[in-house]
């Protein structure tokens, strides 16, 4: 399974059971990545054929392109096979950190208040691809691939 989250600079996810951003030019980024044989950036082997997400979640996809791979349930870590991708927001991913073989991690490179923060040790998997795009709200988001070795 494949993970895609959003931090802050703590590794912050939320704040009072809220995200603590969302940008419109990310969502257009992973927009197009989706089974596109015509990738626009040097990630060009990332291929979202699934994306996995829970109705909270979807609140911000719903301007995803028609016919989109998303799909919306409230077990979306439990749905999500190997070669898919689940973004996660409010759901904690230490049960399933086995499973967890590929992850995306996107940071608004700011610092925001949190009280739920994702507790990875990066330092145990090997980073293959950063990139940084310019956000819409955002000046810039870097967004970071790391694989299990």
């Amino acid at each position: 399974m494949k993970i895609i989250v959003c931090i802050d600079n703590n590794g912050g996810l939320m704040f009072n059971h809220r995200r603590q951003s969302q940008d419109s030019a990310l969502r257009a980024w992973l927009y197009g990545h989706f089974e596109s044989e015509d990738s626009k950036d040097e990630w060009q082997d990332l291929v979202i054929k699934r994306l996995h997400l829970n109705n909270y979640s979807y609140n911000q996809f719903t301007d995803a392109p028609e016919g989109s791979p998303i799909v919306v349930s409230e077990t979306p870590l439990e749905d999500c096979a190997d070669d898919e991708f689940c973004f996660v927001e409010d759901i904690d991913i230490t049960p399933y950190l086995d499973d967890i073989d590929e992850f995306i991690i996107i940071n608004w490179n700011r610092d925001y208040p949190s009280d739920t923060s994702l507790d990875i040790d990066f330092n145990e998997l090997r980073l293959i691809s950063c990139i940084d795009i310019a956000g819409s709200s955002h000046e810039k988001i870097t967004i970071e691939r790391y694989k299990k070795p």
